[in-house]
């Protein structure tokens, strides 16, 4: 049974705001860019309001928590770090209608997050202090039509910057544990069932460059 990690507002708000102003303190903050992937977990990606064959919702807010690892590279380098995230898609009606949000197999939808999309990570060793990055859009890629749906969606964020700790360049590649084809049915969590999509988890091979 997969379990999915709920954050409350509040605990949410703490985590994204609190340590950048804590992080300023650090006279030598980790320098240089660091790249975690291979063995992100736990990762969820979290969607409100959820994502439905119905959706008449002109905003939607894309949540990420997830500890990250393998790391490479910075210094010094960390082992790894607790990611909370979050962003919102404004738009016309249906932001959240699966149909809007997911392009066909082989396509893409890229989104402008109304104010950018923030992550926050906490560093291990905490000595190496805070990451704050930003990414101006979401790239939700479908599978290619080889793969029939059997693989992940991709959401990729591009074109972003880190400051504080490794501060320079970012961008995020994550991918669904669960398959296009999975998403869009009408299975407990999908789509097409009552609550639709309001959580997806994120495979270990999810990649991270800050």
């Amino acid at each position: 049974m997969r379990r999915f990690v709920v954050v409350s507002s509040a605990l949410f708000v703490a985590l994204l705001a609190g340590p950048v102003s804590g992080a300023s303190a650090i006279p030598n903050p980790a320098t240089g860019s660091i790249t975690c992937g291979a063995a992100w977990g736990p990762a969820v990606m979290h969607f409100i309001p959820a994502l439905t064959n119905t959706g008449t919702s002109t905003s939607e807010e894309i949540e990420i928590k997830a500890t990250i690892k393998t790391c490479a590279g910075g210094t010094p380098p960390s082992t790894s770090g607790l990611l909370v995230g979050k962003g919102v898609i404004t738009g016309p009606a249906g932001r959240n209608k699966c149909a809007v949000f997911f392009a066909g197999l082989a396509g893409m939808r890229t989104f402008a997050f109304s104010s950018q999309f923030t992550a926050v990570i906490n560093w291990t060793p905490t000595a190496n202090g805070t990451t704050k990055a930003t990414f101006p859009v979401v790239h939700v890629i479908s599978p290619s039509v080889v793969s029939a749906g059997n693989a992940p969606v991709t959401f990729s964020t591009p074109g972003g910057t880190a400051f504080l700790s490794y501060a320079g360049a970012a961008t995020q590649t994550m991918k669904t544990v669960k398959t296009y084809n999975m998403i869009r049915s009408g299975g407990a969590g999908d789509c097409g069932a009552v609550g639709g999509v309001s959580a997806l988890n994120l495979t270990a091979s999810s990649t991270g460059t800050y």
